[in-house]
This record gives structure tokens, C-alpha cells and sequence, in this order.
């Protein structure tokens, strides 16, 4: 009965053996298939010179979390799923970084919400994104982290904005961090300037400020938040529609 055992227990372990050997050669689990999604400026050759394995090696061999840590290295590379498709393929899901405001450097650029700087090829077809500006002599390096303290400020203050009212990330055009804790923002169309600390709670302060300006008779172009429990409004009164005309046609 124990001799049978062993034998029995041989055999088994045989035919596992020559399992293992057939799963680990056979070419029916060779890759095959890599397929990509997602790219819009990265090539499929950017992707493919970074994986850890290739063509023909076998699917259950290689290794699909050092393929994502590879990938992910990329600054141009936002996020990345790579996956095994039995029997032969490989299915990769790259999300690019791509630019949620503009930096204005003397060029501009574009940054994402990690503030990491983006080249921008055509300045004409830039969606309409809040503009942070910098120094002009400042020369930020392609898909790596902006480390001016300004702009770093700028995006941390844009980032909490965009968490705690993000509707009001459209009425943005320009801001700017003078120095810690400031901030100058200048709004769509109206073209007033805002100046304002690091609290976002200010923005509800400002809402209302702006509701109840009374824009017919006077002519906003600063508010200011920075001071506890009050808002200043500086303005110029409006020159009336008579002698806005006068004055036109006599100039």
C-alpha cells in the first residue's frame, strides 16, 4: 500500500512537472498582443521601449507591476493600468498629464494640477485655463515639477479653489503670488483685481461683494479681501453716456 502511495505520488508529481514545463514553453501563452489606449501625444514606441518584456515571452512570466512603475516614471505619464489579456495579450491604459492652467513665463506653458510643466506646441489651440504668471526670465524644464515658490503657491491655491468651489476656476484669467500667503487674481471679462490670502472661504466674501457693486455708476478695477471683516472696493466713477459721446465726437 506505501509503495503504491509513492507511486502514485510520483506519477503526480510528473505529470505537474511536465505541466509546468508546457505552460511555461508552450506558444499558446506567448504575448503577441500589446494593445495602448489613450495616447494623444505619446507614440506607441514611447511606451514599448520602456516595458520590461516583449514580444514572444511568455505571458505568465512577465511581469505587468514593473511595467506600470516604468511607465509611471515618465513625467509626460499622468497614470498607467497595464493588464494581462489571456491567452496571448497584454491591454496597456496610459492617461497623459495634460494642463489644467497656464504658466506665463514671457511663453507659455502649460501645468498640471501636480505642477509639473508641460510644453504647449500651438499657443492657438490652448483651452481657456487660468494663467499663473511668473517672472519672465524664469526657464522651466520640460514634464518636470515647476519649483518656482510662486508658481508652486499658485497652484496649491488654484488646486483648494478647485476643490472647494470649482465653478469659480472659470471666472479666473490671471493670478499671481507676490509673496507667501497673497495672492492677485484677475477676473474673466470684468478685468478687476482681486487681492486676497490663502483662504478659499474668501471667494464667498467676494461673490457677494461683486453681486452688489452697482457697475453703472462706478467702474471697479481692485477689490481687496486681505482685512479681517471687510472688503475694499476701489473704483473710478463712470463718466456719463452725454459726455462720453461729447467727448467722442469732439475728439
Amino acid at each position: 500500500m506505501k509503495k503504491r502511495m509513492i507511486h502514485i505520488a510520483l506519477v503526480v508529481f510528473a505529470l505537474a512537472c511536465m505541466g509546468a514545463v508546457w505552460v511555461l514553453t508552450s506558444p499558446t501563452l506567448a504575448l503577441r498582443r500589446i494593445e495602448i489606449y489613450g495616447l494623444e501625444n505619446l507614440t506607441e514606441d514611447d511606451v514599448l521601449k520602456k516595458l520590461p518584456f516583449s514580444r514572444g515571452d511568455n505571458l505568465l512570466l512577465i511581469s505587468t507591476a514593473a511595467a506600470e512603475r516604468r511607465l509611471a516614471a515618465d513625467g509626460r505619464i499622468d497614470s498607467v493600468s497595464v493588464r494581462r489579456s489571456f491567452p496571448d495579450g497584454v491591454i496597456i491604459w496610459v492617461h497623459e498629464k495634460k494642463p489644467v492652467y497656464l504658466l506665463n513665463c514671457g511663453t507659455l506653458w502649460g501645468i498640471s494640477r501636480d505642477g509639473v510643466a508641460i510644453p504647449i506646441d500651438d499657443p492657438r489651440r490652448v483651452a481657456s485655463l487660468p494663467v499663473i504668471n511668473v517672472a519672465e526670465n524664469y526657464s522651466p524644464l520640460p514634464y518636470r515639477p515647476v519649483v518656482d515658490s510662486s508658481v508652486v503657491r499658485s497652484v496649491a491655491f488654484l488646486n483648494r479653489i478647485a476643490e472647494t468651489d470649482p465653478d469659480f476656476l472659470d471666472r479666473i484669467s490671471e493670478i499671481s503670488s507676490p509673496e507667501a500667503g497673497q495672492f492677485s487674481l484677475v477676473l474673466v471679462g470684468s478685468g478687476i483685481e482681486v487681492k486676497m490670502s490663502d483662504d478659499p472661504a474668501e471667494l464667498e466674501k467676494l461673490g457677494v461683494i461683486i453681486a452688489n457693486l452697482d457697475t453703472d455708476t462706478i467702474s471697479p478695477y481692485e477689490i481687496d479681501l486681505r482685512f479681517p471683516g471687510q472688503g475694499i472696493v476701489r473704483f473710478k466713477p463712470k463718466m456719463p453716456e452725454d459726455k462720453k459721446n461729447a467727448e467722442t465726437e469732439n475728439g
